[in-house]
């Protein structure tokens, strides 16, 4: 190990140490009923006591977003980095906070990136119907697609926003070997990825979601 990677490790410890427990709400505080009995179970079940899964608080160093995260996860979101070379997480309450206002929808209508999502999702569309091929994915579906995935490539882990650029929609199985442009075969994915995948099959397997944004 470098000496700077000593370093860095000895602070990420140091923040373990310092992590703050999350104690998050449940609703079963106020309603600790499960069942109240029928007839495949008849006795009623209720919830006696409530412990936590573990979380402790994590902030954005840029944003001051404060997060709840669980601990088994801690060190590598604490070993994460910016292009820049800067930390993205503490568990040092930076006693700031994020800044709020008014923002428009990344695919509102009136937004400026709705032509960039409207042709991601149009010209494939109309590519898969061509070829005769399931075409139903939405945008609806591309955001929650890209919410699932932390806007992080499924295949290397790269922060969209570190990339400079938008993530592409990636067939799994590619539109021009019969692939359908459905939820299930869409996957996000950076520029050089996408690229050197172009349209093998089986040759590039993404990521599922909690692994991304588990491990990178």
């Amino acid at each position: 190990m470098t000496e700077d990677t000593l370093d860095n490790e000895a602070l990420i410890a140091e923040q373990l140490r310092d992590a703050q427990v999350a104690n998050l709400p449940s609703d079963l505080k106020d309603n600790p009923v499960i069942s109240r009995g029928d007839a495949t179970l008849p006795a009623p079940m209720t919830v006696k006591e409530i412990s936590g899964a573990g979380h402790v608080w994590v902030w954005d160093s840029r944003t001051y977003e404060k997060i709840p995260i669980l601990y088994y996860m801690l060190p590598s979101k604490l070993r994460q980095h910016r292009k820049d070379g800067s930390f993205r997480f503490t568990t040092t309450d930076p006693k700031q906070k994020p800044a709020r206002g008014e923002f428009k929808c990344m695919l509102h209508k009136d937004g400026e990136n709705r032509k960039h999502y409207d042709i991601i999702i149009t010209s494939p569309q109309r590519r898969a119907l061509k070829r005769g091929a399931t075409s139903d994915f939405t945008l609806t579906q591309h955001r929650a697609k890209l919410e699932a995935y932390n806007y992080q490539c499924a295949y290397c882990g790269v922060y969209e926003v570190d990339t400079g650029k938008k993530l592409h929609m990636e067939h799994i199985h590619p539109l021009s070997k019969g692939g359908p442009h459905t939820n299930t075969n869409i996957v996000p994915s950076c520029k050089p990825c996408n690229n050197r995948k172009f349209i093998s099959v089986g040759k590039y397997a993404p990521m599922p979601p909690e692994i991304i944004c588990l491990y990178f």
